[in-house]
């Protein structure tokens, strides 16, 4: 029975090896171009914008 446990160990071991390997190749991933979706030269803002409303609520 314990060897049967070496065995497959030692196998998923080969295996969990070679699908890293793999992912590792694939991860190879280019940018082709950047695509603006909105442009306001007048507006520049990291994060959204605070808005005061007419009753006074922000």
């Amino acid at each position: 029975m314990t060897r049967w446990k070496i065995i497959l160990g030692a196998v998923l071991l080969v295996l969990g090896a070679h699908g890293v390997q793999g992912a590792a190749q694939a991860a190879a991933v280019e940018k082709e171009t950047d695509i603006v979706i909105y442009s306001d030269d007048r507006f520049y803002s990291a994060f959204p914008s605070v808005v005061c409303r007419p009753d006074g609520e922000l």
